[in-house]
């Protein structure tokens, strides 16, 4: 079974990341011999995410397909997955090919939630953009969204605050004590 000792520090990181996805009402739910469901939790506009956690090496595609049934039974919205070292690469197939059927799964390995990403000193902040605020921004600067620089879906700091691919990120970059520059990037696949 799933001994949540092991998992403590990446147990506190995914609470820090719940929090700064804007995640509230959490609740614990139940857990199972190979696969533990840590927890349900919802967002502003009401929408569920569960949390799994596995001591499978690499996830397959049958544990995959339990998590995406269980998920449709409960209508939720989004999976985050966590485990020591990723997905077969038939379960990454499969997640491509059904991507639709209920909606985000974020698979972090044991090693990405070692930290809080957003707390390293050498991460700028980095910022999603209301659509009103990316509208401005491009009338501003006479673009389109995809004539600005790019940023990969995969980045770490990106999928820790679990944006979708086509926002635009303001990023913040301090040099020394006074000097701040701020750059804008697109959320690319």
């Amino acid at each position: 079974g799933v001994s949540l000792k092991e998992w403590a520090q990446q147990i506190r990181v995914l609470e820090e990341l719940m929090h700064d996805r804007g995640y509230t009402h959490t609740r614990v739910i139940s857990a199972g011999h190979e696969l533990l469901h840590l927890c349900s939790a919802q967002d502003a506009k009401g929408e569920t995410v569960h949390v799994y956690i596995t001591e499978d090496s690499k996830v397959g595609v049958k544990t995959l397909r339990r998590i995406r049934e269980e998920s449709k039974r409960s209508k939720c919205s989004c999976v985050i997955l966590l485990c020591p070292h990723g997905l077969t690469p038939f379960a990454q197939k499969e997640m491509l090919c059904d991507e639709e059927s209920i909606g985000r799964i974020d698979v972090f390995r044991k090693a990405e939630l070692a930290f809080n990403v957003t707390k390293h000193s050498l991460v700028p902040v980095h910022t999603p953009l209301s659509p009103a605020e990316k509208k401005k921004l491009l009338v501003g600067l006479g673009n389109k969204a995809s004539s600005l620089p790019k940023i990969k879906e995969g980045d770490p700091i990106i999928k820790y605050l679990g944006l979708q691919i086509g926002t635009v990120v303001s990023i913040k970059r301090n040099f020394g004590a006074l000097e701040t520059e701020q750059y804008y990037r697109l959320v690319v696949a």
